[in-house]
């Protein structure tokens, strides 16, 4: 079936959202300031001082601390105050993985999925993006949306899509906010819905400034009557106070 003009757009909508960088997954980490060597390390990387944290982080890993086994991870995978070895991280990261860290397996998914420090194993991605939707992690769940959407390891699931990245965007993460714009604009995993790709564009672009989202945003608004257009700003306002949690 030769796919319309909304339909295309929602590949390529959703295609120019990248996920997220682990880099800024180190903000997801909960901090317990008890003075512990864990959360020095945590506050240390929060602060933007590597060298700092290192001894923290390396002395809080030794004991099996999740959060420290991603942090130092992390400071190897990026070479922030210790040469960097790739290999080295992936080995701490899953470790930290196994422990139920989500954010470790939302990063250990992506450097699977990539091929960053590891050999790309689109299974693997799947295996850890999996865990950390299952605990709630909105990243991931955009992630497992993609693979459902293109059929990577598993197959082409569309009204799956829909119920990750609905559950994605109402966490407040943007890339599902604008993938599911795109969802309701051309009608596939979900009865078209213009208000609603218009509501969903207008927060998603709210949440970052994307030229690119409100270049769809304006598009979804052209279609609309003045009085639908009058209903999906009044919805666009609810979400934004809904679900403005931005794209941490």
């Amino acid at each position: 079936m030769k796919l319309t003009t909304k339909a295309l757009s929602f590949f390529v909508a959703v295609t120019l959202i990248g996920c997220a960088s682990v880099k800024s997954e180190n903000k997801s980490i909960p901090v317990k300031q008890n003075g512990d060597i864990s959360s020095k390390c945590i506050l240390s990387v929060l602060k933007n001082k590597p060298k700092e944290a290192l001894p923290f982080c390396n002395s809080s890993a030794q004991q099996g601390s999740p959060e420290s086994l991603y942090l130092l991870g992390s400071l190897y995978f990026s070479g922030n105050a210790v040469e960097q070895d790739k290999q080295h991280a992936i080995e701490l990261w899953t470790l930290s993985a196994q422990k139920g860290l989500k954010v470790a397996q939302y990063g250990l998914g992506k450097a699977y999925y990539d091929g960053n420090g590891v050999k790309i194993s689109k299974s693997n991605a799947l295996k850890w993006w999996k865990k950390a939707a299952e605990q709630g992690d909105e990243k991931a769940m955009y992630a497992l949306g993609i693979m459902y959407r293109d059929g990577e390891g598993v197959p082409v699931d569309l009204t799956k899509v829909f119920e990750l990245w609905t559950v994605s965007a109402q966490k407040g993460y943007s890339n599902a906010q604008g993938g599911l714009a795109s969802m309701y604009g051309a009608g596939i995993g979900v009865e078209r819905n213009d208000i609603q790709s218009y509501a969903w564009y207008y927060t998603a672009y709210t949440n970052t400034g994307d030229k690119k989202i409100k270049n769809l945003m304006e598009l979804s608004l052209n279609v609309l009557s003045p009085n639908d257009a009058k209903i999906a700003k009044s919805i666009s306002n609810q979400y934004i106070k809904k679900y403005s949690k931005i794209n941490k």
